[in-house]
């Protein structure tokens, strides 16, 4: 796999480190950046509440190690792994029935 920073390199992409303490206003500030409601985000954590609350798609994903229930709830998508969450970034047409209201 390689470092955060190797796989950002080859992705093109950017490494963005947070810092310890108020994580949750971090990642919003992060997200604001970029436009919120242009963003994709994931998470599992109850620190990214409200990051899938406020990006224009939240998916929330479960894991081995559990997903918080205030987070299930904050997002539009709940996906069952983090593969299965990835492929509905690349292949978006799989997510249109689960988001017709």
């Amino acid at each position: 796999m390689g470092t955060a920073q190797q796989i950002a390199d080859q992705l093109n992409a950017r490494v963005q480190r947070l810092t310890p303490g108020n994580e949750v206003r971090q990642k919003a500030d992060f997200l604001r950046q970029f436009g919120s409601e242009h963003c994709v985000t994931l998470g599992q954590g109850a620190n990214d509440e409200e990051l899938l609350r406020q990006a224009g798609l939240g998916i929330a994903v479960l894991s081995r190690e559990g997903s918080a229930a205030s987070t299930l709830q904050a997002a539009d998508i709940v996906a069952p792994d983090i593969v299965s969450a990835l492929e509905m970034i690349t292949h978006p047409k799989r997510i249109v029935a689960t988001l017709r209201k």
